[in-house]
């Protein structure tokens, strides 16, 4: 396990004591306890949160993080729901197709997916007490890694897909009832997957639909490597920082949580050259960032779109001043890891495909 840490590489453990009765003291996996009706009689009182889409896909989004030149619409709709009312509209809709019919008067047609934060649940302090922390905090002093801090609860009806996106911070998937499928990408494939922009609310999502990607308009998607994991109930999944994943519920309302730490730091003085493509990643992130609060929200989306004209035409037409200024602020920046003829073509291939009149069109995947 290890050397699959080590090497930021996903992997599976098959029947995981992460979550066990005792503390770890007996060996024996809680992963039967958590059934549905275990789940509503710790949160008999409490409401949920629950997101519901029109169809089979739950695109992250954060409306704050909306700041750049592109229309949007929420792919989703969150509420919060007695666990009760969850599971019975999720398990009708289980049984006779969509969760909610046409003029419910609770609105909306489609699939729900409850993710609930823990953190605040004191209903759960005894089965936080049971979990396998110190196997857990081995892993995480070992490698660096924040203390883990936050565990999100999932329950999704079969069907419900999270859409290809990458995480900041290390994440142990715990499988706990139903079983699930994910393809992961490697942060070596991040030109491929056409991430939203970075002032876009879809942020860190791929554009491209691995279920059916339209080659036409992500062309290097066609280079990406996929892997393949099926989970079942028990399994734990290492998803390192920057891999993408693309998640999908094979059976009716299974049940996963997640267990979050934040990334190892890495200083520039530890920093090894050339870049790896994780650390690349980051670097491609931070510098989009820094450049919206230097030039404005605008500033990529018109660079792009002056580059790209160029291109198009096969001119030599100069950049206007602020796009020049933009593209030299950029270029001096990556020069810290590597040669302006690199820097310049990695500001390209961040650009290609991303930063475009289109976006909205990709908010909701393609079937």
């Amino acid at each position: 396990l290890d050397e699959f840490l080590e090497a930021h590489l996903p992997v599976v453990i098959r029947g995981s004591q992460l979550i066990m009765k005792g503390g770890g003291s007996s060996g024996e996996s809680e992963e039967s306890k958590w059934t549905l009706g275990h789940i509503q009689r710790m949160l008999a009182a409490k409401k949920v949160t629950v997101y519901e889409s029109p169809c089979q896909y739950f695109r992250y989004w954060k409306k704050e993080q909306h700041t750049g030149p592109y229309a949007f619409k929420a792919p989703t709709s969150e509420k919060s729901i007695p666990i009760s009312e969850f599971l019975q509209r999720a398990q009708k809709g289980t049984a006779e197709g969509p969760a909610i019919e046409d003029g419910d008067e609770k609105g909306g047609t489609g699939l729900l997916y409850l993710q609930e934060s823990l953190s605040g649940h004191s209903e759960f302090s005894s089965e936080f007490a049971s979990w396998n922390w110190s196997w857990l905090l081995r892993i995480v002093r070992k490698f660096g890694w924040g203390t883990p801090d936050r565990n999100i609860l999932l329950v999704g009806m079969q069907g419900a897909t999270t859409p290809a996106h990458y995480d900041e911070q290390e994440n142990m998937f715990a499988q706990m009832g139903g079983r699930k499928e994910v393809y992961l990408w490697p942060p070596g494939d991040w030109q491929g997957m056409y991430a939203f922009p970075c002032n876009h609310a879809c942020d860190r999502q791929a554009m491209v639909n691995p279920d059916n990607p339209d080659l036409n308009r992500f062309p290097l998607y066609r280079h990406a490597r996929p892997h393949y994991a099926a989970l079942q109930p028990g399994d734990l999944l290492y998803l390192p920082v920057g891999w993408w994943h693309h998640l999908r519920n094979l059976d009716p309302l299974a049940i996963s949580i997640t267990f979050w730490s934040k990334q190892q730091k890495t200083s520039l003085d530890t920093l090894k050259l050339p870049l790896d493509q994780r650390h690349l990643l980051t670097v491609r992130r931070n510098l989009e960032e820094m450049v919206f609060n230097i030039f404005g929200s605008d500033s990529l989306f018109n660079l792009a779109r002056q580059l790209s004209a160029r291109h198009s035409s096969k001119s030599l037409t100069k950049l206007s001043e602020k796009n020049f200024k933009v593209k030299e602020f950029m270029v001096s920046c990556l020069s810290n890891f590597m040669d302006r003829t690199r820097a310049n073509s990695l500001i390209l291939d961040m650009l290609e495909g991303r930063y475009c009149h289109d976006t909205e069109k990709w908010i909701q995947p393609k079937t």
